[in-house]
């Protein structure tokens, strides 16, 4: 059955059934808001996990550096950023908010390593419920994520022109 939660699992299994590789990179997971199930399962679909902790505690070039070696094994990236990972205070309109989460300004940046590789194809927000927002914080943020997204695109494609 579809969820919001499955999406991924679904495009790892429609690859498996077309013998095509299944390459999935997430950032900001917490070892505490998912179940050890989903844990295993990324482990056997071979997923790089950079955790919530990790971009906390760890330094940001040497994160940077995973994503881009991670980046350099596909052609086409499809980014999407759930909204959820972000901490409660800084996102309220979730329908599951996150108590310790990533800092907006490590999603700004790694934003824009990623769009920086110019590989991006597709990108999305997802996970918010403006149901739960308050004083269109979250929307803010969303739009300021999504404003940051398009500028790295354009920014992208005027480097390609003057090559």
């Amino acid at each position: 059955m579809a969820t919001s939660g499955t999406p991924f699992r679904q495009i790892a299994e429609h690859l498996d059934a077309h013998v095509q590789p299944f390459h999935y990179c997430c950032i900001g997971v917490s070892r505490f808001s998912n179940t050890a199930a989903l844990f295993d399962r990324a482990e056997q679909l071979g997923v790089h996990i950079i955790s919530d902790e990790d971009c906390h505690y760890q330094p940001r070039q040497i994160l940077a550096d995973q994503v881009i070696s991670f980046i350099n094994q596909v052609d086409v990236v499809y980014l999407t950023i759930d909204m959820d990972c972000l901490p409660a205070s800084v996102v309220p309109g979730v329908s599951a908010p996150a108590a310790y989460g990533i800092e907006l300004g490590f999603v700004e940046r790694m934003v824009k390593t990623i769009m920086a590789t110019g590989k991006v194809k597709m990108a999305d927000i997802a996970e918010i419920n403006p149901t739960f927002d308050i004083d269109a914080r979250s929307c803010k943020v969303a739009a300021r994520l999504l404003a940051t997204i398009i500028e790295q695109h354009l920014l992208t494609l005027q480097i390609k022109t003057y090559e």
